[in-house]
């Protein structure tokens, strides 16, 4: 047997998961490798209008339940890093496919993250209304005709009328005002559509009654709409994005801190008026009268309010969209967090980001008028501090993801969808709940075998040539090991019963024949080497994971083995302790080591031929077992033209750059 080059295959193996794989973004960035950003669509005019937020505006936003919004502010967007997930998402189960299982935003991250509630009735209504005569009635004002595009209002037109409120408004201007900035906060992030110029009047009548519109459940409406920009932006030909990707950004700088920026210092947000006051109105000259309803203490924001501080970047790389590829594929099990709203997090939020708790794990629809997309939790448990096992099929339907506002302005939604409807107001029914989870996952766990059968392993080839990289060393390694000792047919052994026990994921290797090394050149015997004391105890050998092996537990050589090629022959026979590589801290390679081990100073002849005391094989079993753990998530590549066994892969450091001119050859995906 000869050491083989092999094809990385990006995967699925199983497409019974991923059946649109063909469709997915991620078919067309490794068959052509795409580079091109995602342009995410947020009407940057809400940052200055965000940065003006009255006074007088607080009460009702309050009890229309966007204050959490509202306090949030503008948070620079990252392009690049929602590009790299938008490439991770799939739409056949609503989750990101990441090296170590799938994750998801959920009504936890929306009510935690931007303190909108999830808990109350859907946002189902008519799209067939006078919308002039509405903005009337609500806004106060008609808007031109050129102004009015069917149920859609022009952005430029809405933050011009209403830029800053009147010294000497009364309420119901202040009211009229105050729907225009909710308008101005949905329209221009989480309800944005494509334009990026419009915002959609069919939210209008919801907030004729401030009180009224703080029962409607906004958090699961921005979610819906959220999935379906996600779902929509994994086709090949889309290049934009909207809804609210703020959140996307804020999820993933919670849960990777390995690729977020750091927060330099983080100031508690004042808790009064005085601070509402001192942001309220950058433009007045003179002081706003305060409500007397709003002279008490105020809450604080939401969780995502601490990424508004000043941040330190000088430890990563931001707005590289390949950068960002290879984090996602080199990411380690250690560098996630899965749960970064603590007990204590949560203890420290105001209220309104934590009321709808009981709701969080529910798998229901999200529904939002014509968007209908599945909320599955049950994928990522491990958000929610439990233990995670092989999801059932999800049932993200075509036919919802294709159903638009286009040519249905007479549609009645609420009678449409009037099953998924149903299941909504039963969403506490459909709880999941499993076993607390403690520490990381297992390598070999039921749900990653399953999981790495069934994912998107690799986005682009360069980003997945490090993996490629580190299980050609491994095989390289274990190949030279075991054809030291004569035992290449147990590497095949493990490749078959890999194959056995997984047609799915492996891809069978035939066995080559056997080829002996060249003899290498005498060296001359280390000083260290005298100082080597032999073992104390032999029923000590490691723990290694259980692998099916064969002929594991005796040796019949015939030829005697030679360490460093020594003139000396080597006899266990005559030795007290048997030879064990259990013993030792490093497993004894005859190419890894940089010290040759000499045994010329020995006064006993050792050989393997005679022994009557069969060696341990537990430094085969450690070998097979680094091997195994290493192949197995790269175990579908496949066979092709072999390579010269003495064409070394070399040593690879994780810091070493992955690009094309530091691939070898013989690991280069084909």
């Amino acid at each position: 047997m000869e050491p083989r080059r092999f094809v990385m295959d990006p995967g699925p193996s199983d497409p019974s998961v991923l059946t649109r794989q063909d469709k997915h973004i991620s078919n067309k960035i490794w068959e052509e490798g795409l580079y091109t950003l995602l342009h995410c669509r947020r009407r940057e005019a809400v940052r200055e209008r965000s940065g003006r937020l009255h006074a007088r505006f607080i009460p009702y936003l309050q009890r229309a339940g966007f204050y959490g919004i509202a306090k949030l502010g503008f948070i620079k967007m990252d392009w690049a890093l929602i590009t790299a997930l938008v490439e991770r998402w799939r739409q056949e189960t609503h989750t990101f496919h990441l090296p170590h299982g799938e994750m998801t935003i959920t009504l936890q991250d929306v009510e935690v993250m931007l303190g909108l509630p999830v808990d109350g009735e859907v946002l189902v209504g008519s799209t067939e209304l006078n919308w002039s005569g509405l903005c009337l009635q609500l806004l106060g004002v008609s808007p031109p005709p050129n102004k009015l595009d069917g149920s859609r209002l022009n952005m430029k037109w809405l933050q011009d009328t209403f830029g800053v409120l009147p010294d000497d408004a009364n309420e119901v201007t202040v009211q009229q005002y105050t729907r225009a900035y909710i308008l101005e906060l949905l329209g221009g992030s989480y309800f944005a559509d494509k334009s990026g110029e419009k915002v959609h009047l069919m939210f209008l009548p919801m907030l004729e009654d401030f009180d009224a519109a703080g029962r409607y459940s906004w958090g699961s409406a921005v979610l819906a709409w959220l999935y379906r920009e996600l779902c929509r932006a994994t086709d090949p030909d889309s290049c934009d994005i909207a809804g609210a990707l703020i959140l996307v950004q804020l999820w993933a700088w919670s849960r990777f801190p390995h690729i977020s920026p750091a927060i330099k210092s983080i100031q508690p947000i004042v808790n009064a008026v005085d601070d509402v006051n001192a942001n309220a109105n950058a433009d007045a000259d003179a002081d706003v009268e305060v409500p007397a309803d709003a002279a008490q203490p105020l809450p604080g924001g939401p969780y995502g309010t601490k990424w508004r501080n000043a941040k330190d970047i000088k430890d990563v790389s931001t707005h590289v969209l390949e950068q960002y590829r290879s984090d996602f594929s080199r990411q380690r099990p250690d560098q996630v967090i899965w749960e970064p709203y603590t007990d204590d997090v949560l203890s420290s939020l105001p209220e309104y980001c934590r009321i709808g708790q009981e709701v969080w794990r529910s798998v229901t629809p999200l529904i939002c008028f014509q968007i209908v997309e599945w909320h599955l939790p049950n994928r990522a448990l491990r958000q929610f501090g439990m233990q995670q096992d092989i999801p059932q099929p999800a049932n993200t339907d075509v036919k919802l993801h294709d159903c638009d506002l286009r040519g249905k302005v007479h549609e009645n939604w609420r009678q449409r969808w009037r099953h998924y409807i149903s299941i909504w107001d039963h969403r506490r029914e459909h709880v999941v709940t499993r076993d607390k989870m403690v520490g990381l996952m297992a390598y070999h766990d039921p749900y990653m075998d399953w999981y790495r059968r069934i994912t998107r392993r690799f986005i682009s080839r360069r980003s997945g040539c490090y993996e490629m990289m580190l299980a050609a060393e491994a095989y390289q390694l274990a190949f030279n090991a075991l054809e030291a000792s004569n035992e290449l047919h147990r590497l095949d052994s493990v490749e078959r019963v890999n194959t056995d026990s997984d047609t799915n994921t492996h891809t069978t290797v035939p066995p080559t024949a056997t080829r002996r090394r060249r003899p290498r050149a005498q060296r001359p015997p280390h000083p260290r080497a005298q100082r080597l004391s032999p073992p104390s105890d032999p029923s000590s050998s490691m723990s290694v994971p259980p692998i099916q092996l064969r002929d594991a537990t005796t040796v019949t050589e015939t030829t005697p083995m030679s360490v460093a090629h020594t003139t000396t022959p080597i006899s266990v026979a005559q030795t007290t302790t048997p030879i064990s590589a259990a013993q030792t801290t490093t497993p004894i390679s005859s190419t890894n080591t940089t010290t040759p081990i000499s045994v010329a100073h020995t006064t006993t002849p050792i050989s393997v031929a005679h022994t009557t005391t069969p060696i341990s094989a537990a430094h085969h079993e450690h070998t097979i077992s680094f091997l195994t753990q290493t192949f197995s998530p790269l175990a579908s590549f496949s066979d092709v033209t072999p390579s010269s066994p003495t064409q070394s892969v070399g040593p690879f450091s994780p810091t070493q750059s992955v690009g094309p001119s530091s691939v070898p050859q013989s690991v280069v995906p084909t």
